[in-house]
């Protein structure tokens, strides 16, 4: 497991040295370390951690987006750490990993979230508009040493873990211990991270087989005893909403499984549960106005409101694999009329969006043209909404 920790800097009183040595040091050989900080006056040197520097000028917010993603690149890290709340830089690492790459983030605060800490109200209040409080409500856990601390309204996924170094009843082993023990319940709310090509392509071919409602080289599966590549999938699946749709093609015991294994969902905006949300039909009206006048009858209208669902649910970063097999069934399943559905499409705007949908589909699913309103389109925009998909944790 790699953790990659941000820190400001070195500081006697909020984060010694010694605290981050000794979670170095107590990592033991299956915990890969490193260090991000603003590079110092002083090169900064600590046992067993691969150290890498930042912008000396913290407010060149573009140098160090771009320093970043290149150690985001080399070091792929499965958990990222934070040990700041008040650094703007540590706002920008925030937004440049929920936007290009996803990994589980820990807050840990050092009793910065205090209110002796930061003794200036004016700054704070400043500081906590601009973007402390959306760093609260971002963060994936929240990682705090004292009990006073626990009470943090902006997050419900706090975690306490006593400081080796202020008390004599807990040990550097222990703190150690308790900090592994989060960080792998909170890598195995990522199961996508750890899965193998070879998993993700057994995935695929189940979820192929599930939505056409028929067995090929898994039909055996049944027989077949759990194991990890199993567990992976079904708590991949069940983070996408598709675990239902999946379980007649998994071994035997895969409910249970996935019923009575604790894990952690780390925090994320991807939507399982409503498929036709409000906002996303906020052409409704025109929907509704369109369609009458395009002759559309209730399955065109069906069919268009699964592709605003989809387009809405991916424009939001808040889609689902159950959002486009929802659409590839509806397509397979609802007969309409292509002629009506297409004149509908271009009165809404949406035409060329849901021929990019249909390569999409014809990508992921094998949706055959027979079933498709239109031509798809597999231009740049496409590619784009591919590598979103990708990093949403959704593939081919």
């Amino acid at each position: 497991m790699k953790i990659l920790h941000y820190i400001d800097c070195f500081h006697p009183i909020r984060l010694p040295k010694e605290y981050f040595e000794l979670l170095a040091r107590e990592g033991g050989e299956e915990t890969e370390i490193h260090l991000l900080m603003p590079k110092p006056d002083e090169e900064v040197k600590v046992e067993g951690v691969q150290v890498h520097y930042l912008s000396y000028f913290t407010w060149m917010r573009w140098r160090n987006k771009r320093r970043f993603i290149k150690v985001m690149n080399e070091v792929n890290p499965d958990i990222i750490n934070i040990h700041s709340c008040w650094s703007q830089v540590m706002s920008g690492i925030v937004d440049w990993n929920e936007k290009y790459y996803k990994r589980p983030l820990i807050l840990s605060t050092h009793k910065q979230l205090m209110p002796w800490h930061n003794p200036n109200k004016i700054k704070r209040y400043i500081q906590t508009q601009l973007y402390q409080q959306k760093i609260l409500r971002k963060a994936d856990v929240i990682l705090t040493d004292s009990r006073q601390e626990t009470n943090i309204q902006a997050n419900p996924h706090i975690f306490c873990i006593p400081n080796a170094l202020l008390t004599k009843d807990f040990s550097g082993k222990e703190m150690q211990s308790e900090y592994t023990n989060l960080c792998i319940s909170l890598s195995n709310s990522n199961p996508y991270l750890f899965m193998t090509e070879k998993e993700r392509r057994k995935e695929a071919s189940l979820l192929k087989e599930a939505v056409m409602q028929k067995r090929g080289d898994s039909q055996q599966a049944n027989e077949d005893e759990m194991d990890e590549s199993y567990e992976r999938i079904i708590l991949h699946a069940q983070y996408e909403g598709t675990l239902k749709m999946l379980l007649p093609f998994l071994p035997n015991g895969a409910k249970e499984y996935a019923d009575n294994t604790p894990h952690y969902i780390y925090n994320t905006k991807k939507n399982v549960d409503s498929l036709f949300s409000l906002k996303a039909l906020s052409k409704k009206s025109d929907l509704v106005s369109f369609g009458k006048e395009e002759a559309a009858t209730e399955n065109e209208l069906l069919i268009a409101k699964y592709l605003l669902n989809v387009k809405y649910e991916i424009v939001h970063n808040t889609v689902s694999q159950r959002h486009l097999i929802e659409l590839y069934k509806a397509l397979k399943t609802i007969d309409y009329d292509e002629d009506t559905l297409n004149a509908l499409l271009m009165r809404l705007g949406t035409y060329q969006d849901t021929a990019r949908m249909m390569q999409l589909l014809k990508d992921y699913y094998n949706l055959e043209e027979g079933f498709m309103p239109m031509e798809p389109i597999d231009d740049k925009i496409t590619k784009k909404i591919k590598d979103k998909l990708l990093l949403w944790q959704i593939q081919a």
